[in-house]
């Protein structure tokens, strides 16, 4: 059914532009509060390196210490292209990346409005579906740091808007272009194909036509979506032996995960779970209470709004649960059988939010028709309010932090870092190692070797290399007159020896002591 049956051009009009102000205004809040830049982690140290890697044509890689690039596998290319896009400009990615992020964030909100205005033909509650993006901390958190996070979500929000479009006016452009924005996805991220088994999973079950029809358009979404990542597999494969640097290994999601999980989520609603406990029974207990009258009343009623409304509602919430569904599904196989170091905080859990909002926003719907429609819209947008003044007090505080301070490697407490400004000085054909070469590229613009991890960090196992691998360190400090340096700050890396246990190991000599870290000549120079 054509959209002009639920919605008028004039209404269409009217909502497109509502909604390109308001996601023009979450931008301008973004960037208010990154007057620094987004914050920078090891991650984002990968993410800039390789679009500082493209622009100066050595492809997506990563200098090493000997003086070479590295081609990159672990991580898919598309965040750090549209860096070197924009680099390619003039700006250096790492300044490029907070507009990418704010462009992203903006796109972001207007797709969820979008997709819950085209569902529920409701401009307020499209508004209210994009300000609960706006304002939750998970994702407002991954739009503040140069990770690939924001793209991955607005790949994903097209995705489904493109789909949803399919089911509703069966055209082919949007089902290539859900498919192509859903390969974007893996592209950006390789949790992406949590999308293409959500979207095909969707084609089978609500695409309304016959199953020869649904067979075709499955066939069609898949070799589309699918294309991109297969030639980026053999890619790395090529160049690196390995699809996704990742090995196969056996580690069960522990309670470590699931607690972390219960914690993120819990600090999204802060407004909520640190009020007394009192406050927090009587507010959960009305919840139900309304839920359970909302539900009574409806029960016995047909649909009091248009059929079709009613129709996309449906369709909706189960696309967007599938999507949900399919990525916790991904990230429990990821944690157990590929990489056990992956947190399930709110970084990760981030792109889970957003089809929740969709998800609540439509399941909602579908509860509501069967209710007064005026009632129903107001009452729906008076609940997103209330859930928006849940979410502001965390966000708030953590938008706060980042305008003062700045967040990782772009803190205001690197940049007076003494360690830091004392290498400075050193002379740039000296050989450098630490347990934060991420933070000496980045900050410094120099390559250096990382420290021999005691344990691998993805499947916990003991490195069996490891006192060959000190061994060498321990010769090319000596040999090539190197420095070690340690950064007390860097207190994360608990795979990494220590420095006591590296004196304890390694013949070294500090010559070098500030207020935030050390380092070391070998005692055979």
């Amino acid at each position: 059914m054509s959209p002009s049956l639920v919605t008028s051009a004039p209404q269409r009009y009217s909502a497109i532009i509502a909604l390109t102000i308001w996601a023009i205004l979450g931008g301008a809040w973004l960037l208010f509060s990154t007057p620094r830049g987004v914050g920078l982690s090891p991650d984002s140290a990968v993410y800039v390196g390789a679009a500082r890697s493209l622009l100066q044509g050595h492809g997506f890689s990563m200098p090493t210490d000997a003086g070479g690039f590295a081609p990159i596998a672990h991580y898919p290319p598309l965040y750090s292209v549209s860096l070197a896009m924009l680099g390619s400009l003039g700006q250096d990615p790492l300044v490029a990346a907070r507009w990418v992020n704010t462009l992203l964030f903006c796109a972001s909100m207007f797709f969820v409005g979008l997709i819950a205005f085209q569902a529920t033909a409701s401009l307020p509650l499209s508004l209210s579906a994009a300000a609960l993006l706006a304002t939750a901390y998970p994702v407002v958190l991954v739009h503040t740091m140069a990770w690939s996070e924001p793209l991955f979500l607005f790949c994903q929000l097209a995705g489904v808007f493109f789909l949803l479009r399919f089911f509703w006016q069966t055209e082919q452009f949007h089902l290539v272009a859900a498919a192509t924005a859903t390969g974007l996805c893996i592209l950006s991220r390789y949790a992406g194909f949590a999308s293409v088994v959500a979207g095909l999973a969707a084609i089978l079950w609500l695409y309304e036509k016959p199953l020869r029809q649904k067979f075709r358009a499955g066939v069609i979404f898949l070799a589309v979506s699918l294309t991109p990542i297969s030639f980026w597999l053999v890619r790395n494969q090529w160049t690196t032996a390995s699809g996704t640097n990742r090995r196969l290994s056996f580690h069960l999601l522990g309670f470590e995960h699931i607690n972390g999980a219960v914690e993120a989520v819990a600090s999204w609603f802060s407004a909520f779970w640190d009020a007394p406990a009192e406050a927090q029974v009587l507010a959960a207990s009305l919840g139900l209470f309304a839920a359970f009258a909302w539900w009574r009343m409806g029960r016995d009623r047909a649909p009091a709004g248009p059929a079709e409304i009613y129709r996309r509602s449906r369709q909706m919430v189960c696309l967007s649960a599938l999507t949900v569904v399919t990525y916790l599904g991904l990230l429990f196989v990821t944690i157990s059988f590929l990489d056990h170091h992956t947190p399930l905080d709110s970084r990760i859990l981030s792109p889970a939010y957003a089809m929740a909002v969709l998800t609540g926003i439509s399941l909602a719907l579908s509860v509501g028709q069967q209710t007064q429609r005026q009632q129903f819209f107001a009452a729906s947008t008076g609940i997103a309010i209330f859930f928006v003044a849940l979410q502001v007090p965390r966000t708030w505080i953590w938008l706060d932090f980042v305008r003062r301070e700045g967040v990782g490697y772009n803190a205001r407490v690197w940049a007076q870092s003494e360690l830091l400004n004392w290498l400075r000085q050193v002379d740039p054909a000296t050989k450098l190692f630490s347990n934060a070469p991420d933070l000496i590229y980045m900050l410094l613009g120099r390559s250096s070797g990382t420290i021999p991890s005691k344990v691998h960090p993805d499947t916990r196992a003991p490195n069996p290399e490891f006192a060959v691998q000190l061994r060498k360190l321990q010769e090319t400090l000596r040999v090539n007159k190197g420095l070690l340096i340690i950064f007390d700050r860097v207190n994360w890396r608990w795979y990494l020896p220590t420095a006591k246990e590296l004196e304890s190991i390694i013949p070294l000599i500090a010559i070098a002591r500030t207020d935030d870290g050390v380092i070391y000549q070998s005692r055979e120079n």
